[in-house]
């Protein structure tokens, strides 16, 4: 199996549009691997987090990112054109 490498794109600006507070829910749609998931639930522990990706490579590097975060995270293998099913499970 190959490493996952994924850099995310302007973190600094996509967690100052958002916000993270905890309490909320966010959804990531293209998880990756994890990393601006991984900065919300940085600013904001009491988040929690629906991760969809389709690629169980990324999938399984986010699960190890995101693992301290225990129940907070809801990681999905699936594409986010279903985003509405997968929140339906």
């Amino acid at each position: 199996m190959s490493e996952f490498h994924h850099l995310s794109v302007l973190p600094d600006e996509v967690i100052r549009f958002l916000e993270p507070a905890d309490g909320k829910i966010y959804l990531d749609g293209t998880l990756g691997g994890g990393g601006h998931s991984s900065l919300i639930l940085e600013k904001a522990p009491g988040a929690h987090l629906i991760g969809i990706d389709r690629d169980q490579t990324a999938l399984a590097a986010a699960g190890t990112r995101l693992a301290a975060h225990g129940d907070n995270v809801r990681l999905v293998h699936g594409d986010f054109a279903d985003v509405a099913g997968h929140l339906g499970d």
